[in-house]
C-alpha cells in the first residue's frame, strides 16, 4: 500500500487480487461516508496523466515533462539545479491536476503570448527535489525558471506536495510564470518605448514594502511574490497585507503593466490575481513612466 497525504485529500493505492487499484478520499466533506473515492488502475492512473499533459499542451503550447523526463532539463545546459526523478503516479497526478486548473485560471491565449524572441517554446518540468548545481543557486526551491535558448523552462519541485496543497502548488506556479510573464514586459517595453519595470523604484520606499528580504534585493522576485499571494485571494496567508499601502500601490501597478502587455488580459474584467486589488489602467501611470529617471546605480 502507498499514499499520498495532501491539505485537500488522501489518496492511497491498494495491491488487491493482484490489481492495483488507487483511491481518492476527499476527507474535507461533511458527511464522511461520502468519501469522494475513485477506483482507477495504476495503469489507468498513467493514462489519465498522460491526457491531462496533451490538454495542458493543446490549450497553452506548454509541453509538460515528468517522470523520467521530469528532469530532461538538465540535459539543455547549466540551469542553477539538478533534479531527482519522480516517477509516483499519484504524486504526478496531483501535481498535473493542479497544472491543468493553473493553466485553467489565465486568459485564453496567455500563455502563448508570454513566448518572446529568442525564446520558441515554453517547457513545464515536474522534477522531484531539487539542489544547487553550483554557487549563486539557493539551497532548496520550490521552483525555479531559465531561459535555456531556443526554450523558457520552468521546473516545478513535487516534494512540495509532500506536506502541502495543491493551492499552494498553484501559488507556486503563479510565482514562476511571473518570471516568464516579464519576457513580454521587456519586449514591450522595446517596442513602446516605456520602461514598464524601472519606475517599480517608485515604490519600494522601506521595508515595509517588502514580504521578505530576497524581494528587496532582487525586483524580479519582488515582483514573483507579490503574483504568487494575489493569485492566492482572500483565503491566502498574506491577503491582509494588500491592505498596507506600499503593497498595494506595488500590486496595482503590476496588475496595470500586466494588462498594458498582454492583449489576452486588457479586456477581462477581473484577472485571477485582481480579487485583493482594485484593477488600474496603466494610463493612471503613463505620465509619470515616460517621466521617470532611474536612480544611478553605485
Amino acid at each position: 500500500m502507498g499514499a499520498t497525504l495532501t491539505e485537500e485529500t488522501l489518496l492511497y493505492a491498494l495491491e488487491i487480487g493482484g490489481t492495483t487499484r488507487l483511491y481518492r478520499w476527499d476527507y474535507r466533506q461533511e458527511t464522511p461516508e461520502e468519501t469522494g473515492c475513485e477506483r482507477l488502475t495504476i495503469q489507468e492512473l498513467e493514462a489519465k496523466n498522460r491526457a491531462t499533459a496533451a490538454a495542458v499542451r493543446r490549450r497553452t503550447g506548454i509541453q509538460v515533462y515528468y517522470g523520467q523526463a521530469g528532469v530532461a532539463f538538465q540535459d539543455m545546459g547549466p540551469s542553477g539545479y539538478v533534479g531527482r526523478v519522480e516517477e509516483n503516479p499519484v504524486l504526478i497526478s496531483i501535481a498535473l491536476e493542479a497544472v491543468d486548473h493553473f493553466t485553467r485560471q489565465y486568459p485564453q491565449g496567455m500563455f502563448q503570448e508570454m513566448v518572446t524572441e529568442p525564446v520558441e517554446r515554453l517547457e513545464l518540468y515536474l522534477s522531484g527535489a531539487l539542489a544547487p548545481d553550483g554557487d549563486g543557486s539557493i539551497a532548496s526551491a520550490y521552483g525555479f525558471t531559465a531561459k535555456l535558448t531556443p526554450v523558457r523552462v520552468v521546473v516545478m519541485n513535487l516534494d512540495l506536495l509532500g506536506d502541502r496543497s495543491q493551492a499552494f502548488f498553484e501559488q507556486s506556479l503563479a510565482h514562476e510564470f511571473m518570471h516568464v510573464m516579464e519576457d513580454r514586459i521587456y519586449a514591450c517595453a522595446v517596442e513602446d518605448e516605456i520602461d514598464y519595470l524601472a519606475y517599480w523604484e517608485c515604490f519600494t520606499p522601506g521595508e515595509e514594502a517588502y514580504f521578505y528580504s530576497y524581494s528587496r534585493s532582487y525586483p524580479l522576485e519582488d515582483r514573483g511574490r507579490i503574483l504568487e499571494y494575489l493569485y492566492a485571494g482572500p483565503e491566502g496567508a498574506y491577503a491582509q497585507a494588500f491592505e498596507e499601502p506600499h503593497i498595494r500601490d506595488k500590486a496595482q501597478y503590476l496588475c496595470a503593466v500586466i494588462r498594458a502587455c498582454f492583449p489576452s488580459c486588457a479586456g477581462a474584467d477581473r484577472l485571477p490575481w485582481e480579487t485583493l486589488v482594485d484593477p488600474v489602467p496603466f494610463s493612471q501611470y503613463q505620465e509619470a513612466v515616460m517621466a521617470f529617471e532611474p536612480l544611478a546605480k553605485g
